[in-house]
């Protein structure tokens, strides 16, 4: 996968969720929707993660003791200007 494609997915798989998610429930879903074909590390999924949080496109809850993503309106309108980007992400696993 390409540098952007990870931060791509993140903002993908937060939007699509019906809730708040975890970066761990970030690293799975990305896993489903790939069909096992890709598992971002840890390592490039968390400071991903940061780096979208510091942009201002996810904001983050601690409340429930686990770090909750979601997006925020600024998150939304990034996605839906760059929605060719994302759909391109996920072709390479479609069967």
């Amino acid at each position: 996968m390409r540098r952007g494609d990870v931060r791509m997915a993140i903002l993908a798989v937060v939007q699509q969720a019906e809730g708040p998610v975890n970066g761990y429930q970030v690293i799975q879903r990305i896993a489903e929707l790939s069909n096992g074909e890709w598992r971002p590390s840890p390592g490039s999924v968390y400071p991903t993660i940061q780096q979208l949080e510091d942009e201002g496109l996810i904001v983050t809850d601690e409340s429930l003791g686990r770090r909750a993503l979601r997006l925020t309106e600024a998150g939304t309108a990034y996605l839906a200007e760059h929605s060719d980007e994302v759909a391109a992400i996920w072709r390479p696993f479609e069967r």
